[in-house]
């Protein structure tokens, strides 16, 4: 598994950053983009295939939760070694973003310690994004330590205060300019106001065009990861040309993904249930592929 070799990861680099440095409510959106930086990642999206092989996601969190805040531990911790952790954090984030493992509850019962949602968020970065970003750039020879977690500091009451005074102070400057704006605006005639809320409409629009686009792709990424998955686990398959028409099919579903044509992943989606549905070993991942087949019409 170790790979020695310097390869651009700056996107997953990145990705795991914006992680650690956001805020609980994006959450679901940055575990999304991090999953969707390994899949376009060739390197890191093989070595992670190459250590899913025959790996029990279960067993091991259970085993690592029960050792560290099952012992007593203020919060999750998690093994040294990067190719227990590398499996481990990714398994982990798969399991959220695909919502069956539900994050607000693995937040609390892995870091008792915290008193508000914001700490979970703050510790979840330190002990678990982190180390998987180190593990994963320590591999290929990445130096990803330029940026540094550190603790957040308590302000003392006194800056407190002064932050107050200061933001009420900056409200009554931003009342000022409102009211001068209002005044300007009541002077606009009909025909500037309608064309004011014709642009306003077709940014709306634009923007709601983007946010659609954004999460049909994050749908075809992760079409894509499970299909890197079931190809991983068919190995195993004893019928040869069963085991040959998943790959053909699975290849297909994957160049279908890449430039997003909904209605041939569908059709191959389709495909690979008849061939694939009596597969045991690939039976959660293709019925998550068929839950994000829903997911396209939701």
């Amino acid at each position: 598994m170790e790979q020695n070799q310097k390869i651009d990861i700056s996107d997953f680099i990145t990705s795991c950053n914006e992680f650690i440095e956001g805020k609980f409510i994006l959450a679901d959106i940055k575990i999304s983009k991090i999953l969707r930086s390994i899949s376009t990642l060739k390197e890191i999206y093989n070595l992670i295939a190459e250590s899913l092989i025959n790996y029990d996601f279960e067993r091991e969190f259970k085993k690592i939760k029960d050792s560290s805040v099952g012992k007593g531990s203020n919060h999750l911790e998690l093994p040294l070694d990067n190719q227990q952790i590398i499996p481990l954090v990714f398994s982990m984030l798969v399991e959220i973003d695909s919502k069956k493992l539900n994050f607000d509850t693995l937040l609390s019962s892995s870091f008792p310690i915290a008193n508000t949602q914001k700490e979970e968020y703050e510790l979840f970065s330190k002990y678990v994004i982190l180390p998987f970003r180190n593990a994963i750039a320590q591999i290929f020879g990445v130096d990803a330590k330029n940026y540094i977690f550190e603790e957040k500091i308590v302000e003392e009451e006194i800056n407190i205060i002064d932050k107050k005074l200061k933001e009420i102070e900056e409200l009554d400057l931003e009342l000022v300019k409102k009211n001068e704006i209002d005044k300007q605006l009541e002077a606009v005639n009909a025909e500037n106001v309608a064309s004011k809320i014709e642009e306003e409409d077709l940014l709306e629009q634009q923007n709601s065009k983007k946010a659609n686009d954004e999460e049909i792709s994050l749908l075809f990424s992760r079409i894509s990861r499970m299909c890197g998955i079931i190809e991983s686990k068919s190995i195993g398959i004893k019928d040869t040309l069963k085991k040959s028409n998943i790959y053909l099919i699975v290849d297909a579903l994957i160049e279908s993904c890449a430039i997003k044509n909904k209605k041939i992943a569908v059709a191959l989606i389709l495909s690979l249930n008849l061939v694939a549905h009596r597969e045991r070993v690939i039976k959660q991942e293709l019925k998550e592929i068929n839950n994000i087949c829903f997911e396209f019409y939701a």
